[in-house]
């Protein structure tokens, strides 16, 4: 069996919320899912940790107006 130290399951997350980022936005622009998910693989090793947290604060008021009926696109967070 392989276990990760506490720092590498730190980096794993770290990937996952990076790609979930990168990708939610693909698709709240209209990204068909495939493309998204190929997208992000190469975005989210690029991305600087400022772009990224703008990246999310936008998916967040995304999916608040849409909550709210605004008709905003929802954040898609089933992947990453």
């Amino acid at each position: 069996s392989i276990f990760l130290t506490q720092d590498g399951r730190d980096l794993a997350e770290q990937c996952r919320r990076r790609h979930r980022v990168v990708y939610g936005l693909l698709r709240a622009l209209g990204v068909s899912d495939e493309v998204a998910r190929i997208d992000a693989e190469g975005i989210e090793h690029h991305v600087s940790e400022e772009t990224l947290a703008a990246l999310d604060r936008f998916l967040e008021r995304c999916a608040h107006k849409s909550a709210e009926g605004q008709g905003a696109p929802a954040r898609d967070d089933a992947h990453g």
